[in-house]
Formats: structure tokens, sequence, C-alpha cells
């Protein structure tokens, strides 16, 4: 792990409101809501705030695993207490996908089914609108179904 200076530290945790909950970071996020923090040590570059506080409290972030977001809110910073945790890349999307933050149905085969018998002898535009509603889902994943692509599971 990178030995950030002293000045730097300081000046992330100005950045940082801290309340029993989340610790928010307060300055530039992304447009996913993440946090940014520019770094100049050794080379000047920007880093995820949530992987930076991890780094200065619990130490370096093993190859391969994320820092993920347990309570959800991505400009949170603190590091443990359900707050942020280490996880594999699909750990952190199944974490997702079970709180319902994003959409992994890929419909069942059943679904894909009733889909195709459906569509089947129809023109597909405006009905495709119509299935995405019934089935909740995005008009392209009805597309896709109705041509046989095939659809991945975490």
């Amino acid at each position: 792990m990178p030995r950030y200076r002293p000045d730097v530290e300081a000046r992330f945790w100005e950045k940082v409101k801290k309340s029993e909950e989340c610790w928010e970071w307060q300055a530039h996020v992304n447009n996913k809501g993440y946090g940014h923090f520019r770094v100049s040590h050794p080379v000047r570059r920007m880093v995820f705030a949530h992987r930076y506080a991890w780094e200065l409290l619990k130490g370096a972030i093993p190859d391969g695993l994320s820092v993920c977001h347990g309570c959800d809110n991505p400009r949170c910073v603190r590091p443990g207490s359900g707050h942020t945790f280490l996880g594999t890349h699909k750990e952190n999307m199944q974490d997702s996908a079970a709180k319902l933050r994003i959409n992994t149905t890929k419909l069942s085969a059943d679904q894909i089914q009733e889909i195709r018998s459906l569509i089947r002898g129809h023109q597909t535009y405006g009905l495709t609108k119509e299935l995405s509603e019934k089935f909740g889902v995005h008009r392209s994943t009805i597309r896709r179904a109705a041509k046989k692509i095939a659809f991945v599971r975490l």
C-alpha cells in the first residue's frame, strides 16, 4: 500500500462529513455519485474516495477485490461497520441485485417462451413496448428474447 503524506490525508478528511451512520464525501463526485480525490504521490492521479479511505484505515486492497458499499450510499467512505466491505466484482453485483439496485432479471425460461409465443407472427413494433412493461424489462431485452439471444445470469 502506498503511504500517503499527512498533509494529503488531512486534506482528504476535510472533505468528509462524519455522522453516526455514513461518512459522506462532500467534494467532487462522478456521474454515479462516487467521490473522487486527487493525490499526487507516488504519481498525480484521481482515486475513488471510498477506496482511499479504506487504504488509510484498513490497509491495502488485495488485487482483484473491490471496495463495495453495503450501505448503498456511493458518497460513503466509512470502512467496515456495514458501510464498505471488500469483495469480488461478482460479489458486488450479487449484492446490488439482492438489494434491487440493479436489474439483473434476465427473464425465466418460461417468460422467454411466453414472449416468443406472443410475438410469433406479429410485428414487434408496439408489441415490444407492451411486453417490456408487462415483464418489467427494457424493450431491448424483449427483442433479444424474441431473437433467441442467450441471457447470462450472475
